[in-house]
């Protein structure tokens, strides 16, 4: 092929090698985008073996309490009702716990948080109550207050309430000073 101007052999060889350039960014733009999506993969991957883990961990533990009381009636003794009835809410508990893992995203894990918090922290009260003549922790607002300032940051709410669940804790504390052994 005679071409009668290099110019014009310049810019047909610079257009033909345009498309080229192009492909090679696309191409790093996917194999950027097949990194992402294989961690991504890779994460929830771990995450599933995670709450696996825990699940068997808590199926051996269900396992191990109920031989536990087997071999008690074997002695003609048994676990008071209280304990039966703590040892049946905390492994519920812990198997609601691991069922949440299967749905916490980054949107709701905060909510969780203060839910577990505020749930843990109650079962605390109660169980400080028992001792006898202490005077009643005192509780704060809880959700309430919480949808109420659903509107200001994460940061503002986060602070309310953890000054909320301190004046609880320290309150736990003082009732705990307070008994004589």
């Amino acid at each position: 092929m005679f071409y009668p101007k290099p110019e014009i052999a310049v810019v047909i060889a610079i257009a033909l090698s345009l498309p080229g350039c192009n492909r090679t960014q696309n191409a790093s733009e996917t194999s950027s985008a097949d990194a992402s999506r294989t961690s991504i993969a890779n994460a929830q991957r771990d995450r599933d073996q995670d709450v696996n883990r825990l699940q068997a961990h808590l199926n051996d533990l269900d396992q191990k309490w109920a031989d536990k009381e087997k071999k008690l009636v074997e002695q003609r003794a048994a676990a008071s009702a209280a304990m039966r009835a703590d040892v049946k809410q905390d492994l519920q508990n812990a198997r609601e716990a691991v069922a949440n893992l299967k749905t916490t995203t980054a949107e709701n894990w905060w909510e969780r948080e203060e839910d577990v918090l505020v749930r843990t922290t109650a079962e605390l009260e109660g169980d400080v109550q028992r001792f006898p003549r202490l005077r009643k922790a005192p509780t704060t607002a809880g959700k309430d207050s919480q949808a109420a300032a659903h509107e200001t940051s994460f940061v503002a709410r986060r602070d309310a309430f953890v000054t909320q669940l301190q004046a609880r804790v320290d309150a736990i504390k003082q009732d705990l000073d307070s008994v004589k052994a």
